[in-house]
């Protein structure tokens, strides 16, 4: 499923993915034409109002390192999951966050906050062919989640 650019680009600016974008500037961008990422240059920045020429190189610089995080938010979009979660999955999978989850997408459930059924979904929407219930990437990132989950939980255990 392909979502519009203009929805992927305004989810990943509004979950604050975009280092050195605040809130109000995020507003503005839309008001003035930025509304995807080829939109995004240091002459359109510089136009939006209250953003002087030396921010606009700012914000384009911080606009091409963030691509990773937008890459996984294309991802996210199609298979309606929150923006949210691209932060925590490109810190735990690196730069190539989103081609490791077109290969396993339940990595995702390693960068928290997401429960085994969103993964099951992203999986199901992410994937060129409809994985299997044994689908062997699909039981080994939720041992891994509950494996450590477990271990935190037997760390906190008071002797008897």
């Amino acid at each position: 499923m392909s979502v519009p650019m203009d929805e992927v680009f305004a989810a990943f600016c509004d979950a604050g993915l975009w280092p050195t974008l605040g809130r109000q500037m995020t507003a503005k961008l839309a008001a003035a034409g930025i509304t995807t990422p080829n939109d995004v240059s240091v002459d359109k920045l510089a136009k939006v109002e209250g953003i002087a020429a030396k921010r606009a190189e700012k914000l384009a610089k911080t606009f091409v390192e963030a691509q990773p995080r937008y890459a996984v938010v294309e991802l996210l979009q199609a298979a309606r999951l929150p923006a949210r979660h691209a932060f925590a999955a490109v810190d735990q999978l690196g730069s190539s966050a989103a081609a490791t989850l077109r290969e396993d997408p339940w990595r995702l459930l390693g960068s928290g906050g997401v429960e085994p059924r969103d993964a099951d979904v992203f999986a199901l929407r992410t994937l060129a062919a409809r994985p299997g219930k044994d689908d062997s990437r699909r039981g080994r990132a939720p041992g891994r989640r509950v494996g450590f989950s477990g271990r935190l939980d037997r760390h906190r255990r008071r002797p008897r």
